[in-house]
């Protein structure tokens, strides 16, 4: 079932006004809505965007995450029955937001209904020096909700999923925080970010990869990929990548773009983009990403404890 509105239409009215108001440039009441919000007491922002400490730091240019190194990675896909047997197909990545709502891209489709979370390699033991991880989470999917998303553009590719039950936290499941504060008005140009997946790590093979991988790139000025995309881009995306060979790729949809900001002493991985789209050929050039902040009143408006 999909929802393309909160339930409550005053709210919705609100969170629409306020939506237009950040994308049009006016922020100062959009900040103090967010920032006064009463969702953000569910969400743990005690715990969230902290990954697993590891023995060693990651050799500079290596492209595997480390186990726990991105706890809030999700895989989302489809459960079904087909001759007796059971089948899981798992097409988007998303990122962990609460223990009941994850974030990822509207375009993943309406027929999702299931949810992986805590897994690193697909197929095999998620160990390493220092232990196992738990064994990985299935939990079905309770709504769906949209934000105005435009199939004709891919404008507001964006989607809130509700689970139907919780998570459990460890230390390799945790979620992402949310920006607010002077996160909100922070200017990302020329900024890295990371974006991990389990996508095509080569756009001419039809597979996916079997480990969770992951990447920097900047985001670009507009005008990159105004240039070589049909539809001139808006302000709720980012143009982000510019290195040959390293782009989010078929697979890694819904992806979270993020990056660890130390504030008062404490470094946190903040979710700041959704992976959208690209080029037909990965890697040869920038993609497409949704930015997270332009939706935070949606977002805040449509998270509820149960």
């Amino acid at each position: 079932m999909i929802f393309f509105h909160s339930p409550l239409f005053f709210r919705v009215i609100v969170s629409w006004l306020y939506l237009i108001l950040y994308t049009s440039g006016d922020t100062s009441d959009n900040r103090n809505y967010i920032e006064e919000h009463p969702a953000w007491v569910l969400i743990p922002n005690d715990i969230c965007g902290i990954p697993r400490e590891r023995l060693k730091p990651r050799i500079i240019g290596g492209r595997e995450a480390d186990l726990g190194q991105f706890p809030w990675m999700v895989r989302l896909g489809k459960y079904f029955v087909k001759h007796g047997r059971m089948h899981r197909i798992f097409t988007c990545g998303g990122a962990l937001i609460t223990k009941l709502y994850v974030l990822t891209a509207a375009h993943c489709g309406s027929e999702l209904n299931i949810v992986r979370v805590g897994e690193n390699r697909i197929g095999s033991k998620n160990c390493d020096m220092q232990g196992c991880a738990p064994k990985t989470q299935n939990i079905f999917i309770k709504n769906l909700f949209l934000s105005n998303y435009s199939t004709d553009d891919f404008r507001n590719d964006i989607m809130l999923v509700q689970l139907q039950g919780p998570v459990e936290f460890n230390d390799f499941v945790k979620p992402v925080c949310l920006p607010r504060g002077n996160l909100l008005s922070m200017n990302p140009l020329g900024k890295y970010f990371r974006i991990a997946g389990w996508g095509k790590t080569n756009s001419n093979e039809n597979k996916i990869s079997q480990k969770l991988m992951f990447f920097s790139g900047p985001v670009l000025n507009d005008g990159n990929c105004n240039t070589i995309f049909k539809h001139p881009m808006v302000d709720s995306q980012y143009c982000v990548g510019f290195q040959k060979g390293k782009d989010s790729c078929i697979g890694d949809s819904g992806g979270p773009m993020t990056r660890a900001v130390k504030i008062n002493g404490k470094k946190q991985t903040y979710i700041f983009g959704i992976v959208s789209y690209g080029l037909t050929d990965c890697g040869e050039g920038p993609g497409i990403y949704t930015r997270v902040i332009s939706f935070l009143p949606w977002i805040l408006d449509n998270i509820k404890e149960y």
